[in-house]
């Protein structure tokens, strides 16, 4: 059959000549536009992945950052942790971290000043008088650790400032040192740049603190009493010869009993045990007073320092130093020095002077300076006039020391109270082990060269280390593929044993790339509302805390005759009261106390009242304005000590 014939006006329907190659382009199109979303759902996929990958590697920073700071948080508590009074900022040992490959590290800084509330010093090394190559600090002979019980101050540091054989630790406290050297004073040195020699005691805790003052400016020269009165006295006579100076008492062995007064010749104290009154002693004389086979206690026992003699040799004086004719509220000896007197102690000889107060120090040996205005108070000859100071001086080679333990047996030398020579040297020779030299209440010298053999157990140079807040800023810093920093304010007291508060955090934040500069400081805190009391059966907050309370204020604590604990005797206790305030402004203040018996206040950790003495209460007795700069949590420690009779004790503040 034919096929059928198609019209060309119904061939239109079933085909367009125009769509000849159309196809082709519509793919392409379709191809790339299914290809567009492909590549932007990976192009997502792979942004998702890169933001989850930062977020990640954020957490990790962050992580690490955090606990690289409660690291060094709880390394602070534990007492073992750097840097804490140094000047600069650095890094802290022990504290670094890594989480999930993040590290971290702690640097800590000091943002308030530390040595400033300072009491006592074990030992200050001024260099008058030496030439810039000799050394300041030398220990011979043994092996054991010559110890400096508390903080140091030496007036420089360099390679010659020591010369160590045996070892020398610097125990709960540091060395500060004054630099003057290059174009920005006062750059601190780390510890592990001291002479291997030199230790630190914890190591982590204390090192080398460089100071912007020098030694003249932070330790004047003790009140020194009115010496003109004083008796003319001849230590070679007995009572009875013209200027007598001593009695010989008979009976248990022998006992020489000597005068207070101004001695024109070296007490004859060979081979006799003596007891030195308490009172004032002057030593006027060109030569050295020698203690040779024989043993000296000067002065009744004062409780605030010892409760017994503590020479380890027997001395036939102690009925007499019980009798002492003295007022009951006197106790020690102090012995000034003047022109080139000076005290040997030689072979089986001893002294153990007691701790006598002068103004509000406690002084058992002085060198008397000529009055200047400056490091030496206007009082500091006593009122003699310049012919009496003291021309002691240190150079390396000189041999008269001020005091001098010489080699040989059993050589003992107490003093329980201030060594003050800051132009002379001290030398303890090399002594038996069963010898005591001791010196409790710290020295101030010019040189001092410390012997003593290898087994000597009762060598000490220290005084009770004091409460000190440090505020610091530690910021932990971990990096993985950028920065994140964990910055806080803490509040830091280092030198007590035992404290259940010894950390006390005032910010926490966080910032990325390490920089929190740009962060506002937090608001400031109410501050506590009460202060914290902790109580002492004892009159120098010495031991464990027999008590504690809480009080509402100090505006007027009257306990009349009697304690406040049970636990606290009526009589001869010590307090210390702590709180922290925040200020309605910052900007002056007036600081009222008063107190029955001893006082002494830090505002900031900065020492402003110390009046530590027995006294009656006076109403506003000590008024002292205080710059306030930073008002936010002020710390306020109050120290307070009760001798006996009525006890009581006040501190009020209001703007100036």
């Amino acid at each position: 059959m034919p096929r059928p014939t198609v019209q060309p006006e119904h061939r239109a329907r079933f085909e367009d000549p125009r769509d000849d190659g159309a196809v082709l382009p519509f793919v392409i199109v379709m191809i790339g536009a299914i290809a567009a979303i492909v590549l932007a759902l990976l192009s997502y996929a792979a942004t998702d992945l890169r933001a989850g990958q930062v977020v990640e590697s954020r957490a990790h920073q962050l992580s690490a950052a955090d606990a690289g700071m409660r690291y060094a948080i709880d390394q602070l508590k534990l007492r073992n942790a750097g840097c804490v009074l140094d000047t600069q900022k650095a890094v802290l040992p022990g504290a670094d971290v890594d989480f999930n490959g993040a590290s971290a590290t702690v640097s800590c800084e000091r943002i308030t000043t530390g040595y400033e509330g300072i009491q006592a010093y074990a030992a200050v090394l001024t260099g008058e008088g030496l030439d810039p190559s000799d050394d300041l600090l030398k220990s011979q002979a043994g092996s054991n650790d010559k110890v400096l019980g508390g903080p140091v101050f030496m007036s420089r540091i360099d390679s010659d400032a020591f010369d160590l054989g045996p070892p020398v630790s610097i125990e709960n406290g540091p060395l500060l040192y004054h630099d003057t050297s290059g174009a920005s004073p006062c750059s601190s040195v780390s510890a592990s740049t001291m002479p291997d020699q030199l230790r630190f005691e914890p190591e982590l805790i204390f090192g080398p603190v460089c100071v912007s003052v020098s030694w003249n400016e932070l330790f004047d020269s003790p009140d020194v009493p009115d010496l003109n009165g004083l008796s003319i006295l001849d230590g070679s006579a007995p009572v009875g010869d013209p200027n007598g100076s001593y009695y010989d008492v008979t009976g248990g062995g022998g006992c020489r009993v000597f005068l207070p007064g101004r001695y024109t010749t070296p007490p004859d104290t060979l081979g006799v045990d003596a007891y030195f009154m308490t009172g004032d002693y002057l030593l006027d004389f060109s030569s050295e007073w020698e203690i040779r086979q024989s043993a000296v206690i000067a002065g009744r026992i004062n409780t605030l320092t010892t409760t017994v003699n503590e020479l380890s040799t027997t001395n036939a004086c102690e009925d007499e130093q019980r009798n002492d004719p003295a007022p009951v509220d006197e106790t020690g000896a102090t012995f000034y020095l003047a022109g080139t007197a000076r005290i040997n102690v030689g072979t089986q000889g001893a002294i153990e002077i007691h701790a006598r107060q002068q103004g509000s120090d406690y002084v058992s040996v002085q060198t008397l300076c000529a009055p200047n205005g400056d490091w030496c108070n206007t009082d500091g000859d006593g009122g003699l006039g310049a012919a009496f100071v003291s021309t002691l001086t240190a150079p390396a080679s000189f041999t008269d020391n001020v005091i001098y333990t010489d080699s040989g047996n059993q050589k003992e030398f107490v003093a329980q109270a201030l060594v003050y020579a800051p132009l002379a040297q001290i030398e303890f020779g090399n002594v038996t082990n069963t010898a005591t030299q001791k010196m409790k209440g710290g020295l101030i010298v010019s040189r001092l060269v410390l012997q003593s053999s290898t087994s000597a157990t009762n060598f000490e140079i220290s005084v009770p280390t004091s409460p000190i807040t440090a505020r610091i800023e530690l910021t932990s810093t971990a990096i993985k593929e950028s920065e994140t920093s964990v910055k806080a304010i803490v509040e830091y007291r280092p030198y007590e044993e035992s404290i259940d508060d010894r950390v006390r955090i005032n910010s926490w934040r966080v910032c990325e790339r390490g920089d929190c500069d740009d962060t506002p400081p937090p608001s400031c805190g109410s501050g506590d509302a009460a202060w914290t009391a902790s109580y002492w059966n004892n009159a120098s907050l010495a031991g464990a805390v027999d008590a504690a309370d809480f009080l509402s204020d100090l505006d007027d604590l009257d306990l009349g005759f009697g304690s406040p604990d049970p636990a606290i005797n009526s009589d001869t206790f010590s307090a210390r009261f702590e709180r922290t305030v925040t200020f309605p402004t910052a900007g002056t203040y007036t600081f009222t106390a008063a107190s029955d018996d001893g006082i002494r206040l830090w505002v900031d950790g900065v020492q402003v009242i110390n009046d530590w003495s027995d006294q009656n209460y006076i109403a506003g007795d000590h008024v002292v304005d205080v710059d306030i700069t930073d008002r936010c949590d002020v710390p306020i420690v109050l120290e307070y000590y009760e001798n006996n009779g009525q006890s009581r004790v006040s501190l009020t503040w209001a703007p100036a």
